[in-house]
């Protein structure tokens, strides 16, 4: 039994293996009804693996036991008749007796085994490999599993004592047919379990169908613009969850405000639009003129804001998406007020954005600003 269940482990860490190798090499194993078809697939194997071997060892257990059952049944019919031939020897022979309990197809053979070893009336078909010697014999009822001439033989001895003579009647059964009986066990387990595997999988498929089928269509009324109330429609078929609810009011809180229905704009409206439009993008102007200019008057530097349509339009926006603003350092004292990269964070009270300066000469402003 422990050689069994050994090989079972092994099968089974043979067969997770074997899956585990198998299905990374699949391309398409992100699909959920694949992986669920999968998992099922092999949970079933699973427990073939581990049911067939214990079904093949309750199948011999029971076996072994009811051929003890029928020896002791058998000595237990012919003890008075033993015991009286035994007493009554040489003028009675046990030979006939035994040779008509051999015609039960499952009784191999009898012999009656001597306190001195020797095996007398041994029927024609009793193995030569069983001998007296060769048995551990006791005061008590023993039984042994051995094989002999390549097939196992259940080896049952009962002590008897008649008279003057005392030995162990020895009651031989082939265990040829437990192998057959194993292996139509192991068959209808097998099927057993497929069928109750495929009933199962059947029915879970059909609710998951039916629960699918709902909840799509109680998604698709309230997507569509259906007055549809999710309590009680959450009470029915296929409960929504509450995450399922919130993501329905975002769409539809969307959908308001693509139609232009009610816009409230404001620097959190303008963030959240671009994050959602464009993500992972950095806001850039590059213009002449600057948003915010450093002066020198009167030995102080004082900042100043252009007034210039430009600046007043999209000054707000870049507080909003805090991107870069590059523009041409006009201020006399521009060059005091930036870092080593020519670059300083505005507005100064609350920087939100980075307005790089480029320093231009009065013949680049000439050729090109002026024209």
């Amino acid at each position: 039994m422990k050689q069994i269940l050994r090989d079972t482990r092994r099968s089974l860490a043979r067969t997770a293996v074997t899956s585990l190798r198998w299905l990374r090499q699949l391309p398409y194993l992100r699909n959920p009804i694949v992986q669920l078809g999968l998992l099922s697939l092999a949970a079933v194997t699973i427990m073939i693996a581990a049911v067939v071997p214990l079904t093949s060892v309750l199948v011999e257990s029971w076996s072994q036991r009811d051929i003890e059952l029928r020896s002791q049944l058998v000595f237990r019919s012919i003890r008075e008749q033993v015991a009286l031939s035994l007493a009554a020897q040489p003028q009675f022979s046990l030979l006939p007796l035994f040779e008509r309990l051999t015609e039960d197809e499952r009784i191999l053979g009898l012999a009656f085994c001597t306190d001195q070893g020797q095996l007398e009336n041994a029927t024609a078909q009793f193995p030569a490999g069983v001998t007296c010697e060769s048995l551990a014999l006791d005061a008590v009822d023993t039984f042994a599993t051995r094989r002999v001439a390549g097939r196992p033989v259940h080896v049952s001895a009962f002590p008897l004592t008649a008279d003057t003579t005392s030995g162990h009647l020895l009651v031989l059964h082939d265990l040829s047919y437990m192998d057959e009986r194993a292996g139509q066990a192991r068959i209808i387990s097998v099927l057993a379990l497929i069928g109750v595997s495929a009933g199962l999988g059947l029915l879970a498929s059909a609710i998951f169908l039916a629960l699918m089928r709902s909840w799509t269509r109680t998604v698709s009324r309230v997507i569509g613009g259906a007055r549809v109330d999710l309590d009680s429609s959450s009470r029915g078929g296929f409960p929504i969850g509450r995450e399922v609810r919130k993501a329905l009011d975002e769409i539809r809180n969307e959908n308001r405000f693509a139609e232009g229905i009610y816009v409230e704009w404001s620097p959190k409206t303008l963030q959240r639009l671009l994050t959602e439009e464009l993500p992972a993008t950095e806001i850039l102007v590059v213009s002449n003129r600057e948003p915010y200019i450093h002066n020198r008057a009167d030995g102080e530097i004082t900042l100043q804001t252009p007034a210039s349509g430009l600046v007043a339009a999209l000054e707000p926006i870049m507080r909003a998406c805090q991107g870069t603003w590059i523009a041409h350092g006009s201020g006399t004292a521009d060059r005091e007020t930036v870092d080593s990269r020519d670059r300083l964070r505005v507005p100064p009270s609350a920087p939100a954005y980075t307005l790089p300066r480029v320093w231009l000469t009065e013949e680049d402003q000439d050729g090109y600003d002026y024209g």
